[in-house]
């Protein structure tokens, strides 16, 4: 059986995705769907209980071509801050 996480947020800190990778092989998940948040994701955590970043769409891409069998990503629009291209330049 597969197991696959779909949904699960990148952080931009030092071997992250490494990390990532070592608890998957642990827990036996085969894929992960990565979410970016950029700069949105910083108003969701309090700072005295997180203190990285939330990655963007260029980290989640990045990761993706890093590791194409084992990530899987979603894009992320801002709605009402970020326009119609952008949704065009994740689909490509």
């Amino acid at each position: 059986m597969k197991i696959i996480d779909v949904h699960h947020h990148l952080l931009n800190e030092d071997h992250y995705a490494e990390g990532l990778l070592r608890t998957m092989d642990a827990c036996g998940i085969e894929r992960v769907c990565l979410s970016a948040l950029g700069r949105f994701g910083r108003r969701l955590f309090l700072k005295a209980q997180w203190n990285g970043k939330t990655a963007g769409n260029p980290e989640v891409l990045a990761a993706i071509r890093a590791h194409p069998d084992r990530f899987v990503g979603f894009g992320f629009v801002q709605l009402g801050v970020d326009g119609p291209d952008l949704v065009d330049r994740l689909a490509d």
